[in-house]
């Protein structure tokens, strides 16, 4: 294992034993809303600043770009950090949410770690190398089509088209036999992806933080990842499809008459 990996793994761990010290207090956490779907508490803050402080150590000139903290320095290589992606489940005793860290090097994804501190699963990638689970090498399912599919979703950024984008969707993916799931953590359900836990997932208006291991994590699996026009824009647009080739080429296609019947732009920003 490359160093820098090692160095990633440990500030994840770091912050999983610290998520993991509150999570059966969590009645004694201060906790914010910052918008009416969308809550952090200390523990997110304490979390973030726990990785921060860990890759600083290593490499103090690295950029970083947090969820709680925004963007730190500027430099060629840079880390993402989510510090608690499924803070909502975590608040609520849900055991259901992971540490987030990805580097990218001149805009390309080079590793990514997702760390489930509850169940002690750990998922690493690095570009070339593959998708691993506790070490274990981690390969797509070979789902062919969408009846029985299950198939996770998620919205970030909510608004009343893309509640509507996701009803009509929905609807139509159910209409052809698929089951489907919204976890409440992204990152975990491209990680699921990627593990062969979920055939495919969609999911709109994220930020990067939200998405970025996850992203490097199925397709060192040997999937496909994409925005909602089937490019290779997903960080850009917030909006992502993952899967497959099969399942990912089916959810493009119900996705194109949900769209039309949407006027509005989907894209984050």
């Amino acid at each position: 294992m490359n160093p820098t990996t090692t160095i990633a793994i440990r500030a994840a761990r770091k912050a999983g034993s610290l998520v993991m010290r509150y999570y059966h207090r969590i009645d004694t956490l201060h906790i914010r809303q910052k918008t009416v779907y969308d809550y952090v508490s200390e523990v997110d803050h304490l979390a973030e600043q726990s990785i921060i402080n860990t890759l600083r150590q290593a490499y103090p000139s690295h950029a970083i770009l947090a969820e709680e903290s925004g963007s730190q320095g500027q430099d060629s290589y840079e880390w993402i950090i989510d510090p608690l992606d499924g803070t909502n489940n975590y608040l609520h005793g849900l055991p259901h949410f992971a540490i987030s860290i990805a580097l990218r090097h001149q805009g390309k994804l080079q590793l990514g770690v997702i760390y489930d501190p509850l169940h002690n699963d750990l998922f690493v990638s690095n570009r070339g190398s593959g998708a691993l689970l506790n070490d274990r090498r981690l390969r797509m399912t070979h789902t062919q089509r969408l009846a029985g599919a299950l198939i996770g979703s998620a919205i970030g950024r909510r608004s009343a088209e893309a509640n509507n984008l996701e009803q009509t969707l929905q609807t139509g993916l159910m209409n052809q036999g698929v089951s489907l799931r919204r976890s409440g953590s992204s990152v975990l359900d491209l990680a699921y992806v990627a593990a062969g836990y979920l055939d495919g997932t969609w999911q709109q208006g994220l930020q990067t933080w939200d998405m970025a291991a996850g992203i490097l994590m199925v397709q060192e699996a040997g999937g496909m990842v994409t925005d909602f026009s089937g490019r290779g824009r997903a960080l850009e647009t917030g909006n992502v499809v993952a899967g497959n080739r099969l399942i990912h080429m089916a959810i493009l296609k119900h996705l194109k008459p949900a769209k039309k019947s949407q006027p509005l732009h989907l894209n984050r920003r």
